[in-house]
């Protein structure tokens, strides 16, 4: 098991310590119920375990923002499946650890960017009106 600063690619990045909690949850609740009651394969099964954990996290960022189309997040969790095979090419290198830490650091803040840009073109309105009412040149008909 590597340590994630010390990882050269994203394959090599060990999930079940990153958060020991949501992983136990989506073993015992998610992964082997799909295997034992679906009748699903090892694979499949992390399938579901990933496109929930996709789901969930997009819902975490559609509450936060208070945006209901938001979907960057779940593009962005896709998106790290071929990253992942990608990352192989440079496993053992330096440059894999780079590209580990750009993943790790910029896509979580471009997400967290596009989360935002999002929010503002949903609610710009009302912050406009939220500033004219403080600055005292609210109209009733701009409501």
């Amino acid at each position: 098991m590597m340590v994630i600063r010390q990882c050269t690619s994203l394959c090599a990045v060990d999930i079940r310590r990153w958060n020991v909690p949501v992983h136990d949850f989506a073993v015992h609740h998610v992964f082997h119920p799909c295997m034992r009651h679906f009748k699903l394969s090892a694979q499949a099964a992390g399938a579901v375990v990933f496109v929930l954990s996709a789901l969930l996290h997009e819902l975490t960022f559609a509450v936060a923002f208070q945006c209901p189309n938001c979907y960057f997040i779940t593009i962005g969790m896709l998106l790290q499946v071929p990253l992942i095979h990608f990352s192989r090419h440079f496993q053992g290198r330096r440059r894999g650890n780079i590209l580990v830490w750009m993943n790790f650091v910029l896509g979580i803040t471009l997400m967290a960017q596009l989360y935002f840009h999002q929010w503002y073109k949903c609610c710009s309105r009302f912050d406009r009106l939220f500033r004219a009412f403080y600055r005292g040149d609210y109209d009733e008909s701009d409501a």
